[in-house]
């Protein structure tokens, strides 16, 4: 039976993956929407890459600016 950590870890590999998607469907740069966050482009990638787990509020407003339901981020 898997832990719990690694439900979680691929829960946020999915997350990242789907974040990245939406992201380069709006011909989006990481840099680009790092700002629209306020955050950097390293963070883009680690969350992309399912490295940091990104917040309920943070993927909220993603959803916002990439024109995507919340629920896209977990398919």
């Amino acid at each position: 039976m898997a832990s719990n950590n690694t439900r979680n870890d691929k829960l946020e590999v999915l997350i990242g993956r789907n974040l990245r998607r939406a992201r380069e469907r709006r011909n989006l740069s990481q840099t680009k929407l790092g700002d629209a966050f306020g955050i950097t482009f390293q963070q883009i990638q680690k969350y992309e890459s399912g490295k940091n787990r990104i917040s309920a509020s943070l993927l909220f407003r993603a959803a916002r600016v990439l024109n995507v339901p919340i629920s896209h981020f977990f398919q």
